[in-house]
């Protein structure tokens, strides 16, 4: 560590030695030596020094504190001064300087030695603090939000940085004028005295409290505090920050909201209400077109199709609607995971024979999974009608189940056209495009299955994912809780 460099003034050159070899001895070895005041002050210049042991009187020209005045007046360095005299006027002149203390003559080393020591740890302490406070004023100064220090118990700004005036449109002085509640919401008045008298003024600190500023030009912004109080000085310090757009889009998206419901309420019952009544329809039309020709049997089953499509979708809609909203009833039960499947398999069966397509299970009896009843179903319809979807003519499609500790792993499996890797990450996020195609008959679908099942499954606290490979077929697999294999197990 390089030893602190030192300026010694005195005009008295015995005693300038002796003190010059006590500061040596005690390891400062960096010592300059001046005689006359004007000297010191060329030296400080041109040296720099850390401490400055100065002589009051000196002999010819400036005197001690004079030259401590001009050197003090270029760098700010501690000064101990070296005086037989201790008159009042001349203690009342050093004082203006920065004075680290006053040592009378004759000098001692131990005194010395204290006194320096004490000297250079007072100005590295002042320096610290210095170069704190600058920083604090730069980060006041300069911050987007706005911080103040605000008196808590008149309820008035001591100090605001610009930011302030930025954001509000008030100048500091009517700002620092009047209470800080004049400035408030008259709804958000008693919940902010309320924080005052309860939190503030106790000592608590307080984290994201919201109330609202008037601006000048008589509009409102909403801000969001953290205050850190002192209640012993009857102060704060807080910083707030301008959440006025967030709190705009909060609004906009509450208002899409209650629209998105009340659309969703005229498609549950405006919409798939009439399309119930059709498909139905079309259903007996097909029984009773058994012996029409195969043209108009043709049209009337694709007709149904697509009735059933749109069922789906508005389906499918609605309960991904009741997710969002969390009035998606969710009873998770023991249930035998072979009958769903197999219920499954029954409901989609047609689908599968019109392709030719071979559904296989590998299910061990009595595997059961905790499961809400109409999401499982929802899950494996979804999984089990993709498959079939991009599934091409005379394959087939696996649905096997195996345990893996506390969990079981649920696969469907086919020989389909499979996807790209690129694809496959894409698949379970609603915000993609693109991601839902036509199957190998053209059949479309409603690009919310997927995204269905993921909520499902995650609701269970399980996983689900996709393994594919373009060309190669795609595997689903998802896990759920192992339900217990008992007599309480629900079957379909």
């Amino acid at each position: 560590m390089t030893p602190p460099k030192i300026l010694l003034v005195e005009d008295n050159f015995i005693t300038s030695d002796e003190i010059r070899d006590w500061l040596m001895r005690l390891g400062y070895t960096e010592v300059a030596t001046a005689y006359s005041g004007a000297e010191a002050v060329r030296l400080a210049e041109e040296g720099q020094p850390d401490l400055i042991l100065m002589d009051i009187h000196l002999g010819d020209g400036i005197d001690g504190i004079e030259a401590a005045e001009r050197i003090q007046a270029r760098r700010r360095v501690p000064v101990l001064y070296l005086t037989a005299y201790d008159s009042d006027s001349t203690l009342s002149r050093a004082k203006l300087t920065n004075t680290s203390a006053y040592l009378l003559k004759p000098v001692r080393e131990r005194e010395l030695r204290i006194a320096i020591e004490l000297a250079l740890e007072k100005h590295q302490a002042e320096q610290a603090l210095q170069a704190s406070e600058e920083k604090f004023r730069n980060i006041f100064e300069m911050a987007l939000d706005m911080i103040c220090i605000a008196d808590i118990d008149t309820a008035t700004f001591l100090q605001v940085n610009p930011a302030f005036t930025t954001i509000l449109g008030y100048q500091e002085e009517e700002l620092l004028q009047r209470p800080f509640l004049d400035f408030i919401h008259p709804d958000d008045v008693g919940p902010t005295i309320e924080i005052i008298e309860h939190d503030l003024k106790h000592g608590a600190n307080v984290i994201s409290f919201t109330n609202r500023y008037r601006c000048k030009d008589g509009t409102y912004r909403w801000l969001d505090w953290n205050s850190h109080p002192y209640p012993a000085k009857g102060i704060t310090y807080a910083i707030a920050h301008d959440i006025t757009e967030r709190k705009q889009a909060e609004e906009v998206l509450h208002a899409t909201n209650a629209a998105k419901d009340k659309l969703f309420s005229i498609i549950g019952h405006d919409l798939r209400n009439p399309m119930i009544g059709l498909s139905s329809g079309t259903e007996m039309l097909r029984e009773h077109l058994q012996d029409a020709d195969a043209f108009t049997r043709d049209l009337c089953r694709q007709m149904h199709a697509s009735i059933e499509q749109v069922l789906q979708l508005l389906d499918d809609l609605l309960a991904w609607s009741r997710v969002e909203q969390g009035t998606f009833p969710y009873a998770p039960e023991p249930l035998d995971l072979a009958s769903h499947v197999n219920a499954v398999r029954t409901f989609l069966h047609e689908m599968a024979a019109q392709k030719q397509i071979t559904v296989t299970t590998a299910i061990a009896p009595g595997t059961a999974v905790l499961a809400d009843p109409n999401m499982l179903n929802t899950i494996l319809r979804n999984l089990l009608s993709n498959a079939l979807k991009f599934t091409p003519q005379g394959g087939t499609v696996t649905i096997n189940a195996h345990k893996h500790e506390t969990m079981v792993a649920i696969s469907v499996s086919d020989t389909g056209v499979g996807m790209s890797a690129e694809k496959v990450k894409r698949l379970f996020n609603i915000g993609e495009k693109g991601i839902s195609t036509a199957g190998t008959a053209g059949e479309r679908g409603t690009g919310l299955g997927l995204i269905l099942c993921k909520e499902f499954v995650e609701c269970h606290g399980g996983q689900i994912w996709a393994e594919s490979e373009k060309g190669a077929g795609s595997t689903f697999t998802l896990t759920l809780s192992e339900g217990k294999n008992s007599e309480s197990v629900k079957r379909t």
